[in-house]
């Protein structure tokens, strides 16, 4: 992700060695959340397009990762990377940024935790973590999980039951509780094996940089390597995006690995694009940030009164599905216009 919002200026263009690849999974990425953070009719929702009450896993689920694998991607392909003043200010917009959603959703000031306020904290522990020697990277991300793995296990303060991953009785609870407030679904610990989503994208892009599309069967292999380790993992350790566990973040980043490596294959090496979806790949945080207030303000007062005669001739599931790809239709106009005029909006 590369935007100023603070001041938008036209750019010639995103640069020469950025992949198309990439901004075709972000443009996934957020085309996804767009569709399931936006339901027509909540309860009418496909299972597969909501998150899962707790343990298990969902189409829905995998689709935060990769957002946040493709935010660490693009990290290959910046020049400001490096920068500690440039990663500071991209956290404290990112940041701020989801407080303004959060506060607009909630309609009070509110956002300790957020969508955006844990991209930009998992960017900022992935940005440190990224400052080390590369082949110190992966060890790095390893004993990550591992300590949060052992914290679960063995730390255990009043009210919380050792080696627990159920609601209320687990150690993010009881962190989220005394650092938030309350309970988040994107708490602290969380956010230290979010990183790992990020660090893992930004390995991933350097390896594509570096070694180009005649690596892809071994970056395939490495995603499917990797989402089967994380399934082994679930034995112990349940896969549950609520508290994002070691598992599901292994798992997930094995997923992200694979689509990048198929959708680099097919369209860098290859013809295949999508273009409105390539579009919001090449702004992403703009349309994000963009529909998501535009949900909030202008299509949630209209919503009941267009799904509920679309339900009675379509049923429920297809209103509610309607209307989110609605939404998403009206993200990738609003991402082709600003591709038509070459504006991207960096940060």
């Amino acid at each position: 992700m590369q935007a100023t919002l603070v001041r938008p200026r036209l750019a010639q263009g995103p640069s020469q060695d950025r992949l198309t690849s990439l901004d075709l999974l972000r443009g996934v990425a957020v085309a996804g959340m767009l569709v399931v953070n936006n339901p027509g009719i909540r309860d009418a929702t496909p299972s597969l397009l909501r998150h899962s009450a707790w343990n298990g896993f969902t189409l829905a689920d995998a689709i935060f990762p990769v957002f946040l694998f493709a935010a660490g991607t693009s990290l290959a392909f910046s020049r400001r990377a490096a920068d500690p003043r440039h990663a500071a200010k991209r956290v404290a917009i990112l940041f701020l940024l989801g407080v303004g959603l959060s506060t607009l959703k909630y309609h009070h000031l509110s956002g300790a935790s957020g969508v955006l306020q844990r991209v930009a904290l998992a960017y900022g522990v992935a940005w440190v973590v990224l400052r080390a020697p590369q082949r110190f990277h992966v060890p790095i991300c390893a004993a990550l999980l591992a300590s949060v793995w052992a914290a679960f296990t063995f730390v255990h303060p009043h009210g919380v039951v050792a080696g627990s991953w159920s609601p209320g009785t687990n150690l993010a609870d009881f962190v989220d509780r005394h650092v938030l407030g309350s309970a988040s679904s994107e708490g602290v610990l969380g956010t230290f094996t979010a990183a790992v989503n990020v660090v893992g994208g930004a390995v991933a892009g350097r390896w594509l940089k570096d070694r180009g599309p005649e690596r892809f069967i071994e970056m395939l292999g490495a995603g499917a390597s990797l989402a089967v380790l994380g399934l082994a993992w679930s034995v112990a350790v349940p896969i549950n995006k609520y508290l994002w566990t070691p598992s599901y973040t292994v798992f997930t980043l094995g997923l992200s690995c694979a689509g990048l490596a198929l959708i680099h294959r097919l369209v860098d090496a290859g013809s295949r694009r999508l273009p409105r979806i390539e579009a919001m790949g090449a702004n992403p945080l703009a349309v994000y940030v963009l529909i998501t207030a535009a949900s909030y303000t202008v299509f949630a007062p209209v919503r009941d009164a267009l799904t509920t005669p679309l339900a009675a001739a379509v049923r429920p599931a297809g209103a509610s599905m309607g209307w989110a790809l609605m939404v998403v239709a009206v993200a990738g106009a609003l991402a082709t216009w600003l591709r038509s005029r070459r504006i991207f909006i960096r940060v």
